[in-house]
């Protein structure tokens, strides 16, 4: 299959700490395809924008960010976004990710659902950002049906991303009736979202609780309480788990040396990052990797 080229899209900034990606789509047809590269040195932060977005990953692996929480993903996951959900994945510069990414406006292509569509904006925190192949409702072969359908042309194409689209809303419904509602404190999260969004791009870097209080306008104290609520952890566990999460996705997914992951992750020592491996999943980097 041929794909178009990465999409440019324009940034704006916004007062929560992500920026705003606006998305151009047509009237006539709301629905763009693109193909993206992610690596740590590009420094994209997390961003929202008005419509849903569907990314299928070929390549490569790492975290992907989507609110307060993060999931790792690896080839071969599909990721779903719901409109204004703030989100970025992030790979190491060493082995950097590729996805084929479909943005649209599902609400004006599926307009003769309403009441469909109702129910899926319901769902959001019932249902996960990160979907594996033949765990959850095989997402992936509609994502690349609708990759092929949308290198096609005509009134036929449409017809039959809109028929996909239809597809895919009843699965993700039906997934969420499996899983247990994820509620995200709204407040908590917004006023802790620039630590949130730091965290997202330099989490292999040195980082302190005072610095990220000050970069929400927090006291120390205030900020560590807000950002538990919006977690569930506090700033320091909360960064480790990060840290660890994409050590355990890289000894996964590549052929990196544990030094290597070790300084991919921001440990300046590898007895410290054992340990912490260790610690968080009870076998050593080493052992994990073999297992």
């Amino acid at each position: 299959m041929h794909y178009r080229g990465d999409m440019m899209q324009n940034r704006r900034h916004k007062s929560d700490g992500f920026a705003f990606l606006d998305v151009p789509l047509s009237d006539a047809f709301p629905v763009i395809y693109f193909h993206h590269e992610q690596k740590y040195m590009d420094r994209r932060s997390m961003h929202t924008h008005h419509s849903f977005e569907l990314g299928l990953c070929v390549e490569g692996g790492g975290l992907f960010f989507a609110d307060s929480r993060a999931e790792s993903f690896q080839e071969g996951d599909v990721s779903f976004i719901f409109p204004d959900q703030p989100h970025i994945a992030q790979s190491p510069d060493e082995v950097p990710s590729h996805w084929y990414f479909i943005t649209a406006d599902i609400d004006r292509l599926l307009i003769d659902e309403p009441l469909l569509m109702g129910e899926l904006m319901l769902s959001k925190g019932r249902l996960p950002y990160i979907l594996r192949p033949g765990q959850d409702g095989d997402i992936a072969p509609l994502m690349r049906c609708l990759l092929h359908e949308l290198e096609q042309s005509g009134p036929q194409m449409r017809l039959v991303v809109k028929a996909l689209f239809l597809s895919l809303t009843v699965k993700l419904l039906r997934l969420r009736t499996e899983l247990e509602p994820q509620t995200l404190p709204a407040d908590g999260c917004a006023a802790v979202s620039t630590a949130l969004n730091y965290i997202s791009v330099h989490y292999r870097q040195e980082t302190t609780i005072p610095q990220l209080a000050s970069l929400c306008h927090l006291s120390e104290s205030h900020f560590r309480t807000l950002f538990k609520t919006a977690t569930g952890l506090s700033p320091s566990r909360y960064l480790a788990l990060i840290r660890m999460k994409m050590a355990k996705t890289l000894l996964k997914t590549t052929s990196l040396s544990v030094t290597d992951v070790c300084d991919s992750v921001g440990y300046g020592s590898l007895s410290a990052f054992n340990r912490a491996f260790r610690e968080q999943f009870g076998l050593s980097p080493a052992a994990y990797r073999k297992k």
